[in-house]
């Protein structure tokens, strides 16, 4: 948030971004604690160097009740989806034009995956209200569940 701030207030122009050392993920903890000891740099938010990144640290009571109240309520698999949350699912129905067979899949990710395109494609056919047939083939249609 430190950083956030400041960067804010005094521009992005005015940091950088260095690679200090290339390290093995084994020796990570050991060259961050030198290299916050050697350049004591001023944005540094751990307070006790000695320790590892986010080792030990609770946040305060006030911070927990800050943090569990956007996640309250939030739609769960299986339970009801609160009124206004997001867009809802939908089922995609699409015509083989091919094999003159309709198949109906829980998603656009479903179908997309089923049928090796990406849901984009699909999500744009859908949006541009497309009458000609996806790759001559394909025809797809939403279907709305509550």
């Amino acid at each position: 948030m430190y950083i956030y701030r400041s960067l804010l207030k005094h521009g992005y122009s005015n940091f950088g971004l260095e690679i200090l050392e290339y390290c093995t993920s084994d020796k990570l903890i050991e060259k961050e604690k030198y290299y916050l000891k050697l350049l004591n740099p001023e944005y540094n938010i751990i307070l006790d160097p000695t320790l590892p990144p986010m080792s030990n640290r609770k946040h305060s009571e006030e911070t927990r009740n800050k943090l569990a109240v956007p996640h309250a309520g939030h739609f769960k698999k299986g339970g009801n989806r609160l009124e206004g949350a997001g867009i809802p699912s939908q089922k995609i129905l699409v015509l083989d034009l091919n094999t003159n067979e309709s198949t109906t899949y829980g998603s656009m990710h479903a179908t997309s995956r089923a049928l090796n395109i990406t849901t984009s494609t699909i999500s744009n056919y859908i949006n541009r209200k497309q009458k000609k047939p996806y790759k001559g083939r394909y025809v797809f249609q939403v279907q709305i569940v509550d």
